[in-house]
């Protein structure tokens, strides 16, 4: 008949999977004679598990004492107090190392003054965390069959695994056998690689999401405000535009120019040179004349040097300078005025011709006048010949003579 001695541990045990089951951890001897065995019992089977078999013919057949032994959960390491095949205490103990499942037999040292002592165990309430074997810093919990712990109840516990922790079923933080370290269930995920630490995010269908920075919390690179960052480079760039960068009538400009966006303001200024026709130069700065939070360095001025050199024909310009305007206004007025004084001229020359040609039409009048009043005294006497003959010489007389008037006029 062979009978067991237990060696109990009461405690909390993790199965795969996270489902948690309050049992005691007993260990179980069966002090056989020629060859004692070591159990678990599994208490979610009802099954004496068989961990190892001592093997006492190889021992010297030396013997276990059956109410001399303990569990020490810390190392997960079971000890048997050693006898002799007389039946004395030895001295040695006997350790079983559990995880490695090894024997292998030691004294160990004691301040006791008795010379045969028995050490009786002392039952006390332990832990399910062990020191790692090996280590004097390392505190194990579970092992190669248990590794997930749960914190609470049956509903929503908190869930620990290699993996990461997750809440409720959801998780909360979790490092992937890729390297990608995931953060809530909605994941912010990062990747650590041998140049760079590569940051981003999913929704709940795992597809990429952006990630929104609000209530009020600022992103910082090296002291500087990103937000704050890009509105000044928007008030610096606005403020360079309002400056001169090509002289149009004079061989130098200057400027002052101010810009602002979203919370941001700047002044600016700069000068502009023409050094010829075909080369210009010109230079000009911006800055921040507020003194801004989360600034950093570098970042409250911008500035700008440029030349522009002409290709090719150069065509004048259609502009003119206010020079050349006024210039060009004088001469217009001083046209103007000419060609009213032309005007007024010939109107006086039409005058002057219109009047000639009535006095010559009212001259032509009383010419034709007399010689109607002649050519009626000629018809009058045509009966005398002679009279008719002078007549017709006066006649052609006067004919001739109002020809010479016609083309006269």
């Amino acid at each position: 008949m062979r009978r067991f001695y237990s060696s109990a541990l009461a405690g909390a045990i993790f199965l795969v999977g996270g489902a948690s089951v309050k049992a005691d951890i007993n260990y179980f001897l069966s002090n056989d004679s020629s060859s004692p065995e070591l159990f678990k019992f599994n208490s979610s089977t009802n099954t004496f598990e068989k961990l190892s078999e001592f093997d006492k013919s190889a021992n010297n057949n030396v013997n276990f004492d059956n109410t001399s032994y303990w569990h020490d959960n810390s190392i997960n390491n079971i000890y048997f107090q050693e006898k002799a095949s007389n039946g004395n205490y030895t001295g040695r103990h006997w350790i079983y190392d559990i995880d490695a499942n090894t024997w292998e037999a030691t004294t160990l040292s004691s301040e006791t003054s008795v010379s045969e002592v028995f050490y009786f165990p002392i039952s006390t309430s332990t832990s399910a965390a062990k020191t790692k074997s090996g280590s004097t810093t390392t505190t194990k919990i579970g092992s190669s069959t248990k590794t997930v712990l749960e914190i609470g109840g049956d509903t929503n516990p908190t869930t620990i695994n290699q993996e990461g922790i997750s809440v409720a079923g959801s998780n909360l933080i979790k490092r992937e056998a890729n390297g990608i370290t995931s953060i809530g269930a909605n994941s912010f995920k990062m990747q650590e690689t041998a140049t760079e630490m590569k940051l981003w995010a999913t929704n709940s269908s795992g597809e990429i999401a952006p990630i929104n920075i609000t209530n009020g919390t600022k992103l910082l690179i090296n002291g500087r405000d990103v937000d704050q960052a890009i509105d000044n480079v928007g008030a610096l760039s606005a403020a360079l535009t309002g400056l001169p960068t090509v002289p149009q009538d004079s061989p130098l400009a200057c400027g002052v120019g101010a810009g602002a966006h979203s919370g941001s303001n700047a002044l600016s200024g700069g000068c502009a040179s023409k050094v010829n026709e075909r080369l210009t130069f010109n230079v000009a700065a911006s800055f921040i004349p507020a003194n801004q939070k989360y600034q950093g360095t570098d970042n409250a001025w911008s500035g700008r040097a440029g030349f522009v050199f002409k290709l090719g024909k150069i065509n004048k310009p259609t502009l003119i300078s206010m020079k050349e305007k006024k210039t060009l206004q004088a001469k217009v007025e001083k046209l103007s005025n000419d060609n009213q004084a032309i005007t007024q001229s010939n109107q006086e020359l039409k005058d002057l011709i219109a009047l000639q040609n009535q006095n010559h039409q009212d001259e032509m009048t009383i010419q034709k006048a007399r010689l109607e009043k002649l050519e009626k005294i000629a018809l009058a006497n045509q009966s005398d010949q002679k009279t008719a003959t002078s007549f017709f010489n006066i006649s052609n007389l006067f004919s001739t003579m109002r020809s010479f008037l016609i083309s006269s006029n």
